[in-house]
């Protein structure tokens, strides 16, 4: 069980959205876009988040992470509470 939030991500082409629960955040951001995508998303997130799976690249930084997709690419991603 967890929280569940679809996340504005900037891009209609991009589908960002998030599972909280009391041990760990979920974050799994996938791009439909047919070209190169960057999308920021402020989620209040702390500390570094791991690749779950997928090839997309990401990086965190003021408390938002920044989602980097190449087109019809995704990635999923985990940080411990």
């Amino acid at each position: 069980d967890g929280d569940y939030t679809i996340v504005d991500s900037g891009h209609r082409d991009v589908f960002v959205h998030r599972i909280e629960t009391s041990e760990r955040v979920l974050l799994f951001a996938h791009s439909f876009a047919d070209e190169y995508r960057e999308s920021v998303c402020g989620l209040g997130v702390t500390g570094e988040m791991d690749v779950i799976v997928g090839t997309g690249g990401c990086h965190v930084e003021d408390g938002g992470v920044t989602f980097l997709l190449e087109p019809c690419e995704y990635v999923w991603l985990e940080s411990p509470r």
